[in-house]
């Protein structure tokens, strides 16, 4: 991840520090065609589609990775599961991670919003800004 993409992501920060998360604001209820029913859905606030948009244009989502295969590594579950681990994350590491929930939402409807909800992206955010703050 280039230093410029790496000090947008840690710009996040303040602004994902203020959120919340909840069923409330992350999902919506959409009618069936008989207006009988309803199935939820996920909708997305102004901040949720600035990052996704961010994270195209500033390259943290990665082309040509095999992020569902490297989901299932000893790396990936560590990263995700040990706090002590992503601590220790490279920019690279973190741009996989971030490449995971975003590519995986869509094919689990919600993977993303609870990646935001459990504060997994926050805290991939906040080692973003430890390695801006530790750059030369």
């Amino acid at each position: 991840m280039e230093t410029s993409g790496l000090k947008k992501l840690a710009s996040y920060l303040p602004v994902v520090n203020s959120l919340t998360f909840s069923a409330e604001n992350g999902m919506a209820r959409l009618a069936d065609q008989s207006g009988g029913t309803t199935v939820p859905f996920e909708t997305y606030r102004a901040f949720e589609w600035a990052f996704l948009t961010d994270a195209y244009d500033y390259g943290w989502v990665l082309k040509d990775f095999k992020w569902s295969s490297w989901a299932k590594t000893i790396e990936a579950q560590q990263l995700r599961d040990d706090e002590a681990a992503l601590a220790t994350a490279s920019a690279e590491q973190l741009m996989r991670l971030l490449t995971l929930c975003i590519r995986q939402d869509r094919f689990v409807d919600g993977a993303l919003f609870d990646a935001f909800a459990t504060g997994f992206i926050e805290s991939i955010i906040r080692r973003a800004a430890v390695l801006v703050e530790a750059a030369p």
